[in-house]
C-alpha cells in the first residue's frame, strides 16, 4: 500500500509537470469520487490533502442514499463544475480520480470533457455490459428502453443493483436507470477507453484478482499513443521499472513501449541455471547445468569420432 500511495503521488507530480514547468502541490487540484454505495471523501483524500493538494470529493447519485436520482451525464456535469471552479481559483492542473464506480466515472468524464489533465482509476468497477450479458439486468434494461421509447422516461422501475458480489433492490426513473446500466452507455469502460477526448496520463491501480480483467478488458482496444500505465497492488513491481515508466512519462514519450530484445548470457549462472552459448543467427536461451553437461559431452563425443 505504501508503494501504491507513493506511485500515486509521483503520478500527480509528473502529470502536473509533464511537458511543462514544475508547479507546487497547492496548484494541483484533485476531484476524488467515491464508489458505489459509498460516500465522500474519495480515495486517499486525506493523504493528498496532507501533501498540499487541493481536494474536492462530491456526493454522487450512486451513494448509499443517492438512489440514482440524477442521470449519469448530469453527475459528470457536476464534476465539470467543480473542475471549472478549481480552474477559476488559480489551480493550474486538475486530475479526476475515483474508486470502483468512481473510477468508472473518472474514465467517463474524460470522454465527455477535455479539461482534466489526468485520471486515476482505483479498482475500476461497475460493468453494465457484463451484468447485461450475464442476464442480471437484461429484463430491467429492456423494460427501461421500452418506457423511454414510449416517452415515459420519468416512469419509475425497480431493479437489482450489483456491488462486490452483493445485490440490493433499487428504484429510479427509466431514463436515469439506462444512463447507468445501458450496456452501450457511459458506464461501458472498454468503449470509454477508446473515446478519450485527448491523450492524458492514466493511472490504473488494481488488485491481483483484477489485473487480468483490467489489462484485457478495459484497455484492450485503447490507442497505443495514450499514456496508460497500470500497476498491480498485489504484485511487486521493480523500482527500476517504475522509474523507467516515470522517465518516459516525464519526457512526454507517447510512443508504445518496445519489446526488449533478449540477450545471450553465455557461461553465466542465474539461480542455478546457466546460459547456452547462442547458435549463430539465433538468440540464446536458458538451460540447466545438467543439460549443458550433456550437450558438452555429446560435442566431445562427436569430435572424437
Amino acid at each position: 500500500m505504501r508503494l501504491i500511495r507513493w506511485l500515486t503521488l509521483v503520478l500527480i507530480l509528473f502529470a502536473a509537470g509533464a511537458c511543462a514547468e514544475a508547479i507546487p502541490n497547492a496548484q494541483v487540484g484533485l476531484v476524488l469520487i467515491h464508489g458505489k454505495w459509498g460516500s465522500p471523501p474519495g480515495p486517499d483524500a486525506q493523504l493528498f490533502s496532507s501533501n498540499g493538494f487541493e481536494v474536492e470529493s462530491p456526493w454522487m447519485p450512486w451513494s448509499k442514499s443517492g438512489y440514482y436520482a440524477k442521470p449519469y451525464d448530469q453527475a459528470l456535469a457536476e464534476v465539470h463544475d467543480i473542475v471549472q471552479k478549481m480552474r477559476s481559483s488559480g489551480i493550474k492542473r486538475v486530475i479526476v480520480g475515483g474508486l470502483s464506480f468512481g473510477a468508472n466515472a473518472a474514465l467517463a468524464y474524460a470522454t465527455q470533457y477535455d479539461d482534466a489533465d489526468g485520471i486515476m482509476l482505483f479498482s475500476p468497477g461497475h460493468m453494465p455490459e457484463r451484468f447485461y450479458q450475464s442476464g442480471g439486468s437484461r429484463q430491467s434494461v429492456a423494460a427501461a428502453r421500452e418506457l423511454v421509447a414510449e416517452g415515459k422516461g420519468e416512469s419509475r422501475i425497480n431493479f437489482m443493483d450489483p456491488n462486490q458480489g452483493k445485490t440490493e433492490g433499487r428504484s429510479t426513473t427509466a431514463s436515469n436507470y439506462l444512463s447507468y446500466f445501458d450496456p452501450e452507455g457511459l458506464g461501458n469502460m472498454p468503449l470509454n477507453a477508446t473515446r478519450l477526448r485527448k491523450p492524458i496520463p492514466v493511472l490504473c491501480v488494481m488488485s491481483q484478482a483484477e489485473w487480468r480483467l483490467g489489462r484485457e478488458y478495459i484497455f484492450r482496444n485503447s490507442r497505443p499513443t495514450r499514456k496508460a500505465y497500470t500497476w498491480n497492488r498485489g504484485r511487486r513491481t521493480p523500482m527500476r521499472r517504475v522509474r523507467w515508466k516515470m522517465k518516459r512519462w516525464r519526457s512526454c514519450d507517447q510512443s508504445p513501449p518496445t519489446k526488449a530484445r533478449r540477450r545471450p548470457f553465455a557461461g553465466r549462472m542465474r539461480s542455478g541455471r546457466a546460459a547456452v552459448s547462442p547458435v549463430p543467427g539465433r538468440v540464446g536461451g536458458w538451460a540447466s547445468p545438467t543439460t549443458l553437461r550433456n550437450r558438452q559431452s555429446a560435442r566431445l563425443h562427436n569430435n572424437s569420432a
